[in-house]
């Protein structure tokens, strides 16, 4: 599995499966770490993570908002099986 500019796209003996992203910005593989900036890679078992939702920092972001969020993303999937 590995991530790509638009998503995550995934080739195993068992199949692909690929997951674009159409709003969603950011992609952290393995585990949900986006804000552990340690240098090191994490298993790809752990899945792949997205941040749909950033309230962390009060420079750029809003810690909140009223209005109603939207993430869309395009799935496929192909089984070898």
């Amino acid at each position: 599995m590995h991530a790509v500019n638009e998503g995550m796209f995934y080739q195993g003996a068992d199949g692909e499966v690929s997951i674009e992203t159409l709003d969603a910005t950011l992609v952290c593989p393995g585990e949900r770490k986006l804000l552990q900036f340690d240098h090191t890679f994490s298993s790809l078992e752990g899945g792949m993570h997205m941040n749909l939702h950033n309230n962390i920092w009060g420079t750029n972001f809003r810690a909140w908002y009223e209005e109603d969020a939207q993430f869309r993303f395009k799935l496929k999937f192909l089984s070898y099986l």
